[in-house]
């Protein structure tokens, strides 16, 4: 979970006709909430030590107090414009300290109720906030992820399915495309506990090469542990082979890019990926003993520039090594 999927409070609210009382009340939420994340507490990916305990359960209630608020708002202003902001935060803060009937509840009420998906000031604040509140997409999603995390993996595919009734929006491509592949991932978990290794591989497999759309890790590393799981070190090898063997380069009038059939799928190798191997992924350039050498690459064929791409990724040295 990360701090911009709270729902703040957007400044279009203060030009409507609302309730000073409730505003309030939502923003003493807020600000205790935005309190855990400053300078005096912990951070989410800090390391925790025994002197940390004490602030963790500090943390939690402080945590505890935000969700009362929302809950006074939703109690005292049953009408107020903020109703379905304070709902999702409630669930959202429950989801985050594990609370899960509690966010359950609170996720499900949204996807029942007439919450509008398209009400500006999603989650985030300034230049990175979320253009719409997308109650129902995001409640289907966080509830597919806490189904998934009790194992019932036909009610976590109800709820994700729901994603194509109330799809996510957005201006940009990039946060799109994101949005995408973490779907596919969350169906590739779920397939993977029913035991459909096939569709868990092809809902994810494709987004094995870092285009530079949006960060894979998580895909990747979740799609290479089922490999090696569904086959063993010879049969991957194999496979792996028999795709650089039998690799398909496919140039266009501005661009070229591979194509490889792996694990019963068509995988695109794209070219301008080629400056992923002299580069870390926040675009650095890495030490000269950490990189291939550049000047070698550019002499190469294209075709056997883009073997290079794909024995470079991480996808392929995850499912080469132990």
């Amino acid at each position: 979970m990360k701090k911009t999927l709270l729902l703040l409070l957007s400044s279009f609210l203060f030009a409507q006709e609302q309730n000073v009382d409730d505003i309030i009340i939502f923003n003493k939420g807020i600000a205790l909430y935005d309190l855990i994340y400053s300078d005096l507490m912990i951070g989410e990916n800090d390391s925790i030590t025994e002197e940390d305990k004490i602030h963790n359960e500090l943390k939690e209630e402080i945590l505890d107090i935000s969700i009362n608020y929302f809950e006074e708002l939703i109690t005292n202003y049953p009408d107020s414009k903020l109703l379905n902001r304070a709902k999702y935060n409630i669930a959202f803060i429950s989801h985050e300290l594990d609370y899960l009937n509690n966010a359950k509840k609170y996720y499900k009420d949204l996807i029942e109720t007439e919450a509008n998906e398209d009400e500006k000031g999603g989650p985030g604040e300034g230049i990175i906030a979320e253009p719409y509140t997308l109650y129902k997409n995001r409640a289907a999603k966080a509830l597919a992820e806490i189904y998934i995390e009790y194992e019932q993996f036909d009610s976590a595919k109800i709820y994700l399915d729901l994603t194509a009734k109330y799809p996510y929006k957005h201006f940009g491509g990039n946060e799109i495309f994101a949005d995408e592949m973490f779907v596919d991932l969350l169906y590739s978990k779920i397939y993977w506990g029913l035991n459909e290794k096939q569709k868990a591989i092809d809902h994810s497999i494709g987004y094995i090469m870092n285009d530079g759309l949006a960060d894979n890790t998580n895909t990747v590393n979740f799609i290479s542990k089922i490999i090696k799981e569904s086959y063993d070190t010879n049969e991957i090898s194999e496979e792996l082979k028999k795709a650089l063997d039998k690799i398909k380069v496919i140039r266009k009038k501005d661009f070229s890019y591979a194509e490889i059939k792996i694990f019963n799928n068509s995988i695109i190798i794209p070219e301008k990926d080629s400056w992923r191997i002299f580069y870390d992924k926040d675009g650095f350039e890495m030490s000269p003993d950490a990189k291939l050498n550049e000047e070698k690459f550019n002499t190469l064929s294209l075709k056997e520039q883009l073997k290079v791409i794909f024995t470079e990724s991480l996808f392929y040295k995850s499912l080469t090594t132990e």
